[in-house]
């Protein structure tokens, strides 16, 4: 698999990627079973947020 696409974003990197707010990611992490990691603090796959987003995991 191709190296950037298997990178890692914080929540700050994630919101900026999908084009939503902060609190729009953690609403999505806690109604929308968002796929995140904690490791100290939110982490997130890049390849996991495009499938999650591909496959309508949550609305604005």
């Amino acid at each position: 698999m191709d190296r950037l696409y298997d990178r890692r974003l914080s929540a700050k990197e994630t919101s900026a990627y999908l084009w939503i707010s902060d609190e729009t990611v953690y609403g999505w992490i806690e109604f929308h079973d968002m796929p995140t990691h904690m490791m100290g603090n939110w982490d997130f796959k890049l390849n996991e947020l495009d499938e999650y987003v591909k496959a309508g995991g949550a609305t604005l």
